[in-house]
């Protein structure tokens, strides 16, 4: 198995449990602590379960809504600068000298995005009311979302190695843009864990880029399903932090 997969049925355990142990710890705040939350805090417990499925969430509502309101597009991006600390998290578990190497760029995009939703929040007109909004549904230990996950985890842990072996570098820039629009964390996971001979930069390359195609597909998704004021500054802010999380990737 570890020669086609490069994996280990302990690091698929143990995946598994790490990021089952973060989503679930977002959804026990979010429907216990935080039930009557506005849409902020949503947003930040939202993120660190999923980013993207909270910016749907909020899209939706947001045309749902009669009048429009900043507070949907502040509580997506701060929802979607938490995942940068997730994926932060996930390094200093699982590859803590590459979470070392990374973290002044992390902490650049995630300070930058998380400002920018709490300016455009606490800058709001005062007829823009909170509103509360459950952005989690399902309980992410659920067998169902388990295998899902382990189910990717294998698949990506393929493809991974099948492609470095296969195409090399130029391939697994490809695959982490195609990943990227799909799940991220079961790439990431393969990366941070896997035994691949290829060095810091590139694994953290591979990471960035996947984390760009998330957050268009984000963006494709407010733009889908949003209302016309959510709509544009989603655009704008998760806009500026990609082209910024592009340059980073030039960078390393």
């Amino acid at each position: 198995m570890s020669d086609t997969f490069n994996i280990s049925p302990y690091q698929i355990w143990l995946s598994l449990v790490v990021v089952a142990a973060i989503s679930y710890f977002s959804y026990l705040l979010q429907k216990f602590v935080f039930k009557k939350s506005g849409l902020i805090i949503s947003g930040m417990l939202g993120g660190l379960y999923s980013s993207t499925a909270t910016t749907i969430i909020l899209s939706k509502k947001s045309k749902e809504t009669n009048t429009p309101n900043r507070s949907f597009s502040a509580s997506i991006l701060i929802a979607s600068s938490m995942m940068y600390l997730r994926v932060f998290f996930l390094m200093l578990i699982f590859n803590f000298n590459l979470a070392v190497y990374v973290f002044p760029y992390l902490t650049i995009l995630f300070v930058i995005l998380f400002s920018l939703g709490l300016i455009i929040f606490l800058t709001r007109p005062e007829e823009q009311k909170e509103i509360q909004v459950a952005t989690s549904e399902k309980n992410p230990l659920e067998l169902k979302l388990a295998a899902i996950f382990s189910s990717l985890f294998l698949l990506f842990s393929f493809l991974t190695n099948y492609t470095l072996k296969t195409y090399g570098e130029p391939g697994l820039n490809v695959l982490s843009y195609i990943v990227g629009l799909i799940d991220i964390d079961p790439f990431l996971l393969n990366l941070f864990q896997g035994k691949y001979a290829i060095g810091f930069n590139l694994i953290a390359k591979l990471a960035f880029q996947a984390i760009v195609a998330n957050n268009i597909v984000k963006i494709a998704a407010a733009l889908i399903l949003a209302d016309v004021l959510t709509k544009k500054i989603v655009f704008a802010g998760l806009g500026i932090v990609t082209v910024i999380n592009i340059i980073i990737i030039f960078l390393l």
